[in-house]
């Protein structure tokens, strides 16, 4: 569900990649981080309870 989003980001933003126009920059990592942190905090709560 973040690719779309992230996709967009990436396409208007040169900056989120690295000098190699390939790998993303620091910037480009922090935005995915950013992105999928919430989606693994839930599946980690999931998990958790389901354990429980």
């Amino acid at each position: 569900p973040v690719a779309p989003a992230l996709s967009a980001r990436f396409a208007a933003e040169p900056r989120l990649f690295s000098a190699d126009r390939f790998h993303p920059s620091s910037a480009g990592y922090a935005l995915v981080a950013e992105a999928l942190a919430p989606h693994l905090r839930a599946l980690v709560a999931r998990r958790q309870a389901d354990a429980a």
